[in-house]
């Protein structure tokens, strides 16, 4: 089996990782690969008129929304990892700390599912 482009490139990344600075350059080129891999996805899928949607197999990885329920969660999972919370909420049915987010007022516990209400 011949190896594509994004093998060859994780191969790449791969090598002489012997120092820690190696290291955290390899997790940099590593990323930039992650990167290049959903641009071309998401570039090939606007050239071809396909519509993109949170349920797409290879965006839902991207974004590490493999446990996230719904697209209004999957929403708030995203908004949550771009801004600052204003603080933490506990959960009223396991007791879990959860961010508050700016702008979203149905967070959701991550470790059971239920819905914490918040007013900001």
């Amino acid at each position: 089996m011949q190896a594509t482009y994004w093998d060859r490139r994780w191969s790449a990344a791969q090598i002489n990782k012997d120092s820690a600075q190696d290291v955290k350059v390899g997790d940099l080129e590593m990323k930039v690969v992650q990167l290049e891999r959903i641009v071309s996805y998401l570039i090939v899928r606007l050239v071809r008129n396909q519509p993109m949607d949170l349920n797409d197999r290879i965006v839902r990885e991207f974004l590490n929304l493999s446990k996230v329920r719904d697209d209004n969660d999957s929403l708030n999972v995203i908004l949550s990892q771009l801004v600052a919370p204003l603080g933490l909420l506990t959960c009223p049915e396991c007791g879990a700390k959860i961010r508050d987010v700016p702008g979203v007022i149905d967070e959701r516990c991550h470790w059971c599912g239920a819905y914490v209400g918040s007013t900001r």
